[in-house]
């Protein structure tokens, strides 16, 4: 078992999309931040997809834990690490604005801490995913929609489309220096009377600066 390619990983993830029920998706993702659902119902895809493999969620190592872990059979070697973090399309309104920036920041880190884990090896894979979260619209549902006054400011400011397309852009600017990217969008079906899109940056495999067996 090698671990897990970008295509797999990609695969899995779009399949987790498909698995929740007709607008539970965008529920979840305007009620809260959907990081946590998306992780575990890719850890639970990704358990049954790959032959040969254990993985865990909030996996410990000795840089604190790790969203999610794919290892060998012995549930022990990391064969393919991965972090996620999720935010709105407003968050990245702007390259400069400092919670593009704060995000930013924080997924350099997340980066770092997956290169200095233990038992990392050079063909190990790494990889961070950022989920940002897009009505198509401004939502109804109050204060249940837990960034509402955000997202509403955002959507009056530049529509849904212009919004979407800056945050594209800030993401390109601001972590393609990290490795490859690759992105997509996951259809989080409708809630409060809007559709929501759930687009995605899958970042990596991230060089791990571990020489190979022949240095």
């Amino acid at each position: 078992m090698k671990g897990i390619s970008p295509e797999g990983l990609i695969a899995a993830l779009e399949g987790v999309a498909a698995s929740y029920a007709p607008g539970e998706l965008a529920y979840l993702a305007l009620t809260s931040k959907p990081e946590l659902t998306v992780r575990d119902r890719l850890a639970w895809a990704l358990q049954t997809r790959l032959a040969g493999a254990v993985v865990a969620r909030e996996w410990r190592n000795t840089v604190g834990w790790i969203d999610l872990a794919v290892l060998d059979t012995a549930g022990d070697s990391p064969q393919a690490l991965l972090e996620l973090k999720a935010a709105y399309t407003f968050d990245f309104a702007r390259p400069a604005r400092p919670s593009a920036i704060s995000y930013r920041d924080k997924i350099v880190a997340d980066a770092e801490k997956l290169r200095s884990a233990d038992a990392v090896s050079h063909d190990t894979q790494l990889y961070v995913l950022l989920l940002l979260t897009h009505p198509m619209g401004i939502p109804s549902g109050g204060t249940a929609v837990k960034y509402r006054p955000g997202l509403s400011a955002a959507l009056r400011a530049h529509g849904p489309e212009s919004l979407r397309d800056m945050a594209q852009n800030s993401v390109r600017a601001l972590l393609s220096c990290l490795g490859p990217i690759r992105q997509g969008t996951l259809e989080g079906g409708a809630a409060f009377g809007v559709r929501v899109t759930i687009d995605y940056w899958l970042i990596g495999p991230l060089a791990t600066g571990r020489p190979g067996p022949d240095a």
